[in-house]
């Protein structure tokens, strides 16, 4: 102590000053040495997810800056108390950029659902989380704070009623909603201007429902989109709010500009122009052009085909005239401003007729042609040249129109061989046919060369593809067709024998047979290239001829089978008017069925044979179809006279009458009759019975019955008689 009490007092001032610039050092070095903490994470959106019992809550975020992130800190009373990210209370995955709370900072609970919490986060790059909250350091300032009910997710919703208008500069949108952080700024609204050209300036806050939001620019055609974040609420929002936008519409073109003239003639002049640096938005689909005459003149449309090419040739203008011209171009939505009037520009004077033609001459001669050249006229009259009319002459003096050719050189045919010709040419346009050449130099065309000698016929070997039948009749007469090509002088044999040919042509042979022996022949056909052959079999049957015929009973309803014969090997055919249930069997000529029909057929049956031809003419009488079995019973008014009167007569008359009408033609009924008789009579057997039965079919016969009495006829007990009728199916 004594030491330094008499330490001079200079001394303890150096010893002071060497203390504090040491101290300074050592801080300085400190800091120097060490690393730049992270910035403040920016909270995006929060969400909350069960877990057990318990409630987990996600808060997404964008990293503050690229430093190097080691782990998070987290506070859920806003920024009193903070805990690190680690897997007991919160979790986070290096490179997510999003950190999962599961109890609230500063304690051990954990948070349900309806549990406010005011979440903070901050960034740390050196370290790393654990329990304790000891791991990590070098971190950032607070995250804004937000304020989350755990379970409920919050999106605020906003609106706007502003427009842009097409060109409008410097424009602004109002947006709307509710609670609106009152220290707003454009950072917390996210803005897409597509293609207007526009540049978002700022956001200024106007009220807690109400943000203007200023560009800066010319508006174009496009769309502008304006989304908030969590962050420009107060509380802060769980989520972004909706995307509202403003479509800034298209409008009509601006004025094509440097309108000029190239080409100009009498009636015709081509413009040209720059389009339009504003195409309005949309596409450019048209140009109108407009002309007047003089200064002082109307507009008048040029009217063409829809197009978007920066040239236009007007055309129908007068000849020496002065026009003035204005362009517009079209989009989508309209014709827009016309370019300042361009002009004036004078057409030239009236199309005349072309000028002559130069140096017209003649050469590549043949023995029908010759080649003609020419030099166009130096002036075409003020029109387009069409094309030339080339005219021939072999004396100079009398000419003949030889061509029409489009340009030099040009082939003159249809010119005589060995023969002298000059030419002379006049040019044609839209006014007509210019004056005519001096003529060429004369030039003569090639002597004619001999023509080819022709060729010879060539011929090829005949073919047979069918014959019009494979069986011939042997006794003649027999007609016969050779069907093929390469007919033409070809001669035809049949097992060599040469035979006459009745008719000819390149594809068809006719033939005629005479009388010859049976059995397989060889048809040969023959030319000079060659031969083709075929077989025939010539057959010795009768000559087709009909039998005679015996045709059996037919009815309408029974069974007709009957088979018309012919000599001869024959196929037959019918026509005309066959009843209707009945079929030919071409084969055999049997005619089977049951008619379906009655009355009287006639109708031709055909025999097409081997060797001939017949027709018989057939005629059927189809009879009614047989009737079922009928009766009729008769009983006494007055037993004891058995006689028949009034009613019952006329209700017998009646039936007699229907079985004559219902019976067939060629079948007579048979009858029976029952009751009537004595008792000790048998009905069927007495002569009595038959004798009744005789009585009543001469009454059938006769059809009269006049109140007459059967007395002697009737003489049983029984007051009544049943008379049967029917009619046996013929076989």
């Amino acid at each position: 102590m004594t030491a330094i009490n008499n330490v001079s007092p200079f001394s303890r001032f150096l010893r002071f000053i060497l203390t504090l610039a040491l101290t300074l050092g050592a801080v300085n070095l400190s800091s120097s040495s060490a690393s730049a903490a992270p910035a403040a994470p920016v909270i995006t959106s929060l969400s909350t997810q069960t877990s057990g019992a318990t409630q987990q809550v996600t808060v997404n975020f964008n990293y503050g800056d690229a430093s190097t992130v080691t782990g998070f800190k987290y506070s859920t009373d806003g920024g009193s108390t903070f805990d690190e990210c680690d897997s007991s209370k919160c979790n986070w995955t290096a490179g997510n950029a999003y950190v999962v709370i599961q109890k609230i900072s500063g304690g051990t609970s954990s948070m349900s659902n309806g549990t406010r919490v005011n979440i903070v986060l901050r960034a740390c790059g050196t370290g790393s989380g654990n329990t304790a909250g000891t791991g990590l350091s070098n971190c950032s300032g607070n995250s804004r704070t937000i304020a989350y009910t755990v379970g409920v997710t919050s999106t605020p919703t906003i609106s706007t009623s502003s427009t842009v208008a097409n060109g409008a500069t410097n424009p602004s949108i109002t947006i709307t909603s509710t609670n609106f952080e009152t220290t707003t700024a454009l950072s917390l609204f996210t803005v897409g201007v597509g293609t207007t050209g526009l540049t978002a300036n700022a956001a200024t806050w106007n009220s807690a429902s109400s943000v203007t939001i200023d560009f800066t620019g010319t508006a174009a055609a496009g769309t502008i989109t304006i989304q908030a974040s969590l962050s420009a609420f107060a509380p802060t929002t769980t989520t972004a709010s909706n995307t509202v936008s403003v479509t800034v519409a298209a409008t009509t073109p601006g004025a094509p500009t440097s309108v000029d003239s190239s080409t100009v003639t009498g009636t015709d002049i081509r413009l040209t122009w720059i389009a339009p640096t504003n195409n309005g938005g949309a596409s450019i689909t048209d140009y109108t052009v407009q002309y007047k005459v003089g200064v002082g003149g109307s507009w008048t449309t040029f009217t063409s085909s829809a197009s978007t090419n920066l040239y236009r040739l007007v055309t129908g203008l007068s000849p020496s005239t002065t026009y003035y011209f204005q362009v517009a171009a079209r989009n989508s939505v309209g014709l827009g401003t016309y370019s300042s009037a361009f002009g004036p520009v004078t057409t030239g004077a009236a199309p005349t007729v072309p000028e002559t033609p130069t140096a017209v001459s003649a050469g590549s001669a043949t023995s029908s042609s010759l080649s003609v050249s020419w030099t166009a006229p130096t002036n075409n009259g003020g029109s387009s040249i069409l094309d030339y009319t080339i005219q021939k002459s072999t004396d100079g003096t009398t000419w003949t129109s030889a061509a029409t050719g489009a340009s030099s050189p040009h082939t003159v045919t249809g010119l005589s061989a060995s023969t002298s010709y000059v030419f002379r040419v006049a040019a044609r346009n839209s006014v007509g046919l210019g004056p005519y050449s001096d003529s060429s130099t004369a030039l003569s065309t090639s002597a004619a060369s001999s023509p080819p000698a022709p060729e010879p016929e060539r011929i090829y070997p005949p073919v047979i593809t069918s014959l019009s039948k494979l069986k011939v009749c042997a006794r003649g007469h027999d007609e016969f067709m050779i069907r093929g090509g390469n007919f033409k002088d070809a001669t035809v044999t049949v097992d060599g024998v040469v035979v006459t040919v009745k008719g000819k042509s390149d594809g068809v042979i006719n033939l005629s047979f005479g009388e010859t022996t049976e059995g397989i022949k060889k048809i040969t056909v023959t030319n000079s290239a060659g031969s083709a052959t075929a077989e025939v079999e010539f057959k010795m049957v009768d000559k087709t001829a009909f039998k005679v015929f015996d045709i059996p009973y037919i009815y309408k309803g029974g069974s007709f089978l009957y088979q018309f014969e012919a000599f001869g090997e024959n196929t037959f055919r019918v026509t005309g008017n066959m009843p209707a249930g009945l079929v030919l069997n071409s084969e055999t000529g049997e005619i089977s069925g049951i008619p379906t029909e009655e009355g009287k057929f006639n109708f031709v049956l055909h025999a097409d044979g081997l060797c001939g031809n017949d027709v018989d003419v057939i005629k059927l009488d189809v009879d009614k179809e047989i009737p079922n079995a009928i009766s009729y019973r008769i009983k006494f008014t007055n037993k004891k006279s058995k006689k028949i009167a009034g009613t019952a007569q006329f209700e017998l008359n009646k039936f007699l009458k229907m079985v004559k009408e219902i019976s067939p033609k060629q079948i007579e009924p048979i009858i029976y009759i029952t009751g009537g008789a004595p008792d000790n009579e048998s009905d069927l057997d007495s002569q009595s019975a038959k004798e009744r039965r005789d009585s009543l079919c001469d009454i059938m016969l006769t059809n009269e019955i006049i109140g007459q009495t059967m007395l002697g006829l009737f003489d049983g007990e029984e007051d009544e008689i049943e008379i049967f009728v029917y009619w046996p199916v013929v076989r």
